[in-house]
């Protein structure tokens, strides 16, 4: 039934189909029969795909049969140049998806009882996961346990618009649950934004709390004999297949006196390895580095008995490991703390139960964030936190760090468990390729400002952002100089951002250095600016751009002085200047995301 198929989506928040039918097949079939036949080819091909690049049905545009998909003379799509003859079509895919109906309501639900809410609610989440409606009997339960995630979530949102009006695009976000959704599409007064962010803080307040008091039960004091003991060191780390994850790594197996390095990676068993190499060859690092047994890639089950090794696998590292770095974390600003607690926090306090040894435990490394601390004043010193979640930013990637943070306190001070916190700030690509990543808040922000709007949010802030490989280097020089030393809560924090602060002024200097040609506007207009296109990439951030400069808030200072006297190189970061800028744009232009024309 299928001819040809061109598979899009760079730069859009999903992934789409052009279908090419072919017509000597299809002449047989009823307009019907050809739909379902497309979208059952659709769904074989899916099954092979990472969820992230599935293809929704609303995704799929079958071609009329007058018309065809350009191809080579062997045959072959060409994608770009089908991506440009049917470019009308397919920005009205992504326009309808993206923002869903704005037409009447299909559905009056203006005198349904809450049970015919909830009952609507489960049959749309029902058919969107597909998923009996039984699954969903719990309705304290978040959709996103589900299977639901940022893609479905847009499919969800437009099923319930079709009922109910003003329905935002974070509405899941805000109510993962059947209950809270019903909650706060039937209150007559809309939900105070305020209350809400005061019950997250109060949420992350307790649940720091309740990991608090687990801890006191699961780990005995231990006992600080590193000098006596001296092992070779040998490291476990997790998030090796991100961006400062690889640095990192890439960084341990240089230094001789790293024995090993176990690595834990999302995936089936046998693309682990190749899912590092491949990490490595994107940023440009050199993968040979990989070809020896001091690197070992190991499956990441962290929420399974044992981490998902058998009982001797598990003791044997659990007695081989001398410094666990833990970079893997979900980065999804959306998401609340309840959902980080299963996803993240719960996961790692089973690798602390794996770190714990009686007698000289593991060295824990985490990898937080300085949005953990943020509104803890106008400077912030190189301590732990006060038991105080307010002063984490109000989002549940922030609370998560705050209660990890707490937790790893806990266990420094009273536990005699060396807990050792990295508060990452902004990451920007390596000052060597400019290796920059595509999806992110930046990037996305000088590509769309700089160079397809022409202009840029005129921003009061201060830029302390650091180069990954800079960021890299010092967390590596902190675990090694720590890997001997006994628990100590004064030492125990570090700040991973550049001592070299430049202004949101220098930033735009060295884009127009490089002949990006834009006006500077109040962030306000730049946001309507941006919302009157969905075709440009950054639109699928535009509600985080809108709240970020909604709640404009004046970034504090973090010290970094006791960082740099452990690891002098995160001194010697360069700061975004012309030169640096240039490396970003040629990256940026090899992979197709910039066009300086």
């Amino acid at each position: 039934m299928v001819k040809q198929v061109a598979v899009l989506g760079h730069g859009y928040q999903c992934t789409s189909a052009l279908i090419e039918i072919d017509l000597d097949y299809a002449i047989n079939y009823g307009p019907e029969e050809i739909i379902s036949a497309v979208h059952e080819a659709v769904e074989d091909a899916n099954k092979e795909c990472s969820s992230h690049s599935t293809i929704l049905p609303q995704m799929v545009k079958i071609l009329p049969f007058s018309k065809s998909l350009p191809s080579t003379d062997k045959g072959t799509v060409m994608r770009k140049k089908a991506e440009a003859m049917y470019k009308d079509v397919v920005e009205k895919l992504y326009k309808d998806f993206l923002e869903g109906p704005n037409h009447t309501l299909d559905t009056d639900s203006s005198s349904w009882t809450p049970e015919q809410t909830e009952s609507f609610l489960v049959k749309s989440a029902a058919q969107v996961l597909r998923l009996s409606e039984s699954a969903f009997n719990d309705h304290s339960k978040s959709v996103f346990d589900l299977g639901l995630n940022s893609l479905t979530a847009i499919q969800l949102r437009n099923a319930i618009a079709k009922a109910f009006s003003n329905v935002p695009q974070n509405f899941l976000f805000q109510h993962p649950t059947i209950s809270s959704m019903r909650e706060a599409l039937l209150s007559e007064n809309h939900v105070d934004p305020a209350q809400v962010i005061e019950t997250r803080y109060q949420q992350t307040q307790e649940l720091a709390q309740t990991y608090v008091e687990r801890a006191k039960d699961d780990f005995p004091v231990a006992k600080n004999e590193y000098e006596i003991e001296k092992k070779e060191k040998v490291v476990m780390l997790s998030g090796a297949t991100g961006s400062l994850g690889a640095f990192i790594l890439r960084d341990l197996l240089k230094d001789a006196s790293v024995k090993k390095v176990y690595c834990l990676v999302r995936g089936k068993e046998s693309d682990l390895y190749s899912r590092l190499v491949k990490a490595f060859e994107s940023r440009h690092l050199d993968s040979s580095l990989l070809e020896n047994d001091r690197v070992e890639a190991l499956p990441m089950r962290l929420n399974e008995p044992y981490l998902g090794f058998t009982k001797e696998r598990y003791e044997q590292l659990k007695e081989e490991v001398t410094i666990v770095q833990h970079c893997a974390w979900l980065l999804d600003f959306n998401m609340t703390i309840d959902h980080y607690d299963k996803e993240c926090i719960a996961p790692f306090y089973n690798l602390l139960k794996f770190a714990y040894r009686q007698v000289n435990p593991m060295h824990v490394h985490f990898i937080s964030s300085v949005s953990a601390s943020a509104g803890l004043g106008p400077e912030i010193e190189e301590k732990p936190l006060p038991f105080n979640s307010r002063v984490a930013m109000p989002m549940g990637y922030a609370h998560s760090k705050f209660v990890c943070e707490i937790l790893l306190n806990y266990l420094t001070k009273e536990k005699n468990f060396p807990c050792y916190v990295e508060r990452v700030g902004q990451v920007c690509g390596d000052s060597k390729n400019g290796v920059w990543n595509t999806s992110e808040q930046y990037p996305l922000m000088f590509i769309a400002g700089g160079s397809l709007m022409h202009k840029m949010p005129k921003l009061d802030t201060d830029v302390d952002w650091v180069s990954v490989d800079y960021a890299a280097a010092a967390i590596v020089a902190i675990m090694i100089r720590s890997s001997q030393l006994s628990a100590d809560e004064d030492n125990s924090i570090y700040h991973i951002v550049n001592p070299r602060i430049i202004t949101w002024d220098d930033v735009l200097t060295a884009m127009r250095s490089n002949g990006m040609k834009f006006d500077t506007v109040d962030p306000a207009e730049w946001v309507n600016t941006l919302s009157k296109d969905d075709t440009n990439p950054a639109f699928r951030l535009m509600s985080f751009y809108e709240d970020s400069f909604k709640n404009e808030f004046k970034m504090p200072i973090w010290q970094t002085k006791k960082t740099c006297d452990t690891a002098p190189i995160l001194g010697q970061s360069p700061t975004i200047d012309p030169i640096l800028f240039k490396k970003y744009l040629s990256h940026w232009q090899s992979v197709g995301f910039y066009n300086p024309k």
